[in-house]
């Protein structure tokens, strides 16, 4: 009986010591596929800026690695984005360029809160292909596809910076909102230059967690 009592002594003492303990899980690497849509336009002196508009609506697609702690993390995103310009839509000529880039970015992500993060960073840019719409009124509308960097008369290589802002209120899906500033020219002849709004849904998929134990709040 003594021996019994004992025993139930022992496992009881060992499950206190066990329960003390909380096993805490973090996600060290994850990749976030996204899709969204961009806002650009070019600014810069040899440009009339209210001349164009806003509204030159592309899509955006791609993917994000984040690698850190919760609070900070360093992330990698390569992305498909579509940039360019447009006329207004109530002007007589409407004249539109589109340019299909990829880019490559790099920063940081901060995370004050859990359902907000700020990032800042650099990117490079390739702009694959492009083309132009336009329609000079009367005259119909007139598209040309398929238009190599040389053809539209632009550098095919971009690069600048990068900001934004993230909201993180549903578990693993997160609104991206982005803003995508040239510090090189479009033209090597020319003081004008990219930029881009970009608003895009992403997914976290986590990769690498690692696992912690702590003490639990109550003791």
């Amino acid at each position: 009986m003594l021996k019994a009592s004992l025993f139930i002594l022992c496992l009881t003492s060992c499950f206190i010591i066990r329960s003390q303990e909380k096993i805490v899980e973090k996600t060290v690497l994850s990749i976030s596929p996204k899709i969204g849509s961009s806002f650009s336009s070019w600014f810069g002196k040899d440009v009339n800026e209210s001349e164009l508009s806003w509204l030159n609506l592309g899509f955006v697609f791609g993917a994000q690695a984040e690698y850190g702690t919760n609070k900070l993390k360093s992330i990698t995103d390569l992305s498909f984005i579509q940039k360019g310009s447009r006329t207004p839509i109530n002007f007589g000529i409407k004249y539109k360029t589109t340019l299909n880039c990829l880019d490559l970015s790099s920063g940081l992500r901060f995370y004050p809160i859990k359902q907000l993060s700020i990032q800042g960073g650099i990117y490079i840019s390739a702009v694959l292909w492009g083309k132009l719409d336009y329609h000079f009124i009367p005259e119909g509308p007139e598209t040309i596809s398929g238009m190599t960097p040389e053809e539209l008369g632009i550098n095919w290589f971009d690069c600048g910076g990068k900001t934004g802002i993230s909201i993180h209120v549903i578990p693993q899906t997160s609104l991206n909102l982005n803003y995508l500033l040239s510090v090189l020219p479009i033209t090597n002849h020319s003081k004008i230059y990219n930029s881009c709004f970009s608003a895009t849904l992403s997914y976290n998929v986590p990769v690498i967690k690692s696992k912690t134990s702590r003490k639990n709040d109550f003791l």
